[in-house]
C-alpha cells in the first residue's frame, strides 16, 4: 500500500490533487496511519470506500452500493426544488420520518401503513340525549378493527392518532330515534391529548367551569370528562364563552346557554380542546322509528396523540337514538 498524498507530493511537487490520482491508478488515498481507511481505485471504473478495514460504499458507472444503514440528520422540510433531481430526506417529528421531494415539489411520506378502527354490531343501549343542540359521545363500540400504528381503543370509544399526518376517516351507523320526525346529526371530533384541569363546576344558567389557566378563547368548543357529581356534563362536548383566564361558561351549539341547575355542583375533572371536522359530518331526518342509515367519509389532518371521537346532536329535542351498528375508522392518506 502506498499512501500517494506523501509519495506523490515528494516525487512530483505540490501538483493539482486531481493529477496525483491520474498518476497513482489503482493505488489507494490512506487517511490514517493504520492504512485501513481509504478511497481504493480497485479496478478500471470502481472506487471503494474503506473505513477502519470496513468497505462502506462502492462506485462503479452504474451504481453505488452501501454496506450500512445511511443515517440522516432531520430536516424541518425539503431543500429548494433542483430540476430532474428528488430529495430523500427524514422529516424532523417525534418519531421522525422518511419523505421524498420531487422537482416539482411534491411532498410524498414513504412510511408503512398507518390504520386502525373501532365498531359495533347490535348494540340495544340508546345514546341519552341530555341537552338539545348539545354533542353527545357515540359510546357504544366493544370491537377494535386491525390497526397499525394508530390505536383503536373501543374501551374508551375512541382512535389514538399515531402520527401526525394526513387521514381518511370514514363511520357508517344504522340508528332507530325513541320518537318520530326527529333530526339528527353526526359528527367527528379531534380531542387534544393536553387537558386543563377543573377545579368545579357551578349550577348557574350559564354553567361555569373553573379551570386555572384553561388557555381556552370564546367559541372554542371543549370536552369535559372525569367530573364528579354533575356526572352530566361528562363526555360531552360544549361551546364556551371565556370569562376569565381561570373560567368559562357552557353554551349549546345553537348559542343557548346550558342550564346547571339541578346539576349539582360538580368538582375535578378535565377540559380538552375539541377540534370540529366538518368533513366528517352527516345528518338525517327520522320519519318513524325505524332504523335509518348514515354514513361519511372525508380527508383531514390530524396530529399524533391526539383522539378521533364520534358525537351526535339532536335537532328536534332531547329525545334519545340507539345506535345499533357503527364502524368508525381512519387510514393515513399521506
Amino acid at each position: 500500500m502506498v499512501d500517494p498524498l506523501s509519495d506523490a507530493f515528494e516525487q512530483l511537487g505540490p501538483i493539482h490533487l486531481k493529477r496525483i490520482i491520474r498518476q497513482l491508478q489503482g493505488a489507494a488515498l490512506v487517511f490514517d496511519a493504520d492504512g485501513d481507511t481509504t478511497i481504493q481505485a480497485e479496478v478500471d471504473d470502481i472506487l471503494v470506500v474503506t473505513v477502519g478495514g470496513v468497505t462502506l460504499l462502492t462506485l462503479t458507472d452504474a451504481k453505488a452500493t452501501l454496506t450500512k444503514p445511511l443515517f440522516m440528520a432531520e430536516l424541518a422540510a425539503a431543500l429548494a426544488d433542483v430540476a430532474g433531481e428528488g430529495q430523500f430526506w427524514v422529516k424532523s417529528q417525534a418519531p421522525n420520518e422518511p419523505w421524498f421531494t420531487d422537482d416539482a415539489g411534491n411532498d410524498i411520506f414513504l412510511g408503512q401503513a398507518d390504520y386502525a378502527g373501532i365498531f359495533r354490531d347490535g348494540n340495544t343501549d340508546p345514546t341519552n340525549i341530555t341537552i338539545q343542540h348539545g354533542f353527545e359521545q357515540i359510546a357504544v363500540y366493544d370491537t377494535d378493527m386491525p390497526e397499525n400504528i394508530s390505536n383503536g381503543v373501543h374501551g374508551d370509544d375512541n382512535i389514538v392518532i399515531g402520527a401526525t399526518g394526513v387521514y381518511t376517516i370514514e363511520f357508517s351507523i344504522s340508528a332507530t330515534p325513541a320518537g318520530t320526525n326527529k333530526t339528527f346529526e353526526f359528527f367527528g371530533f379531534e380531542i387534544a391529548a393536553a387537558t386543563s384541569a377543573i377545579t368545579s363546576t357551578t349550577e348557574d344558567n350559564p354553567v361555569l367551569v373553573n379551570a386555572t389557566g384553561h388557555g381556552f378563547t370564546s367559541t372554542q368548543k371543549v370536552k369535559l370528562a372525569g367530573i364528579a357529581t354533575a356526572t352530566t356534563l361528562n363526555d360531552r362536548v360544549f361551546t364556551i364563552t371565556r370569562i376569565t383566564d381561570n373560567q368559562f361558561s357552557l353554551q349549546e351549539d345553537n348559542g343557548g346557554d346550558v342550564d346547571g341547575t339541578g346539576l349539582g355542583v360538580g368538582s375535578g375533572g378535565t377540559a380538552a380542546l375539541a377540534t370540529e371536522l366538518p368533513q366528517i359530518h352527516a345528518h338525517r331526518k327520522f320519519a318513524n322509528q325505524d332504523v335509518g342509515n348514515l354514513c361519511s367519509k372525508g380527508i383531514v389532518s390530524l396530529t399524533k396523540g391526539n383522539a378521533l371521537e364520534l358525537y351526535v346532536k339532536n335537532i328536534t329535542d332531547a329525545i334519545d337514538i340507539t345506535v345499533e351498528a357503527s364502524q368508525f375508522m381512519m387510514q393515513r392518506a399521506g
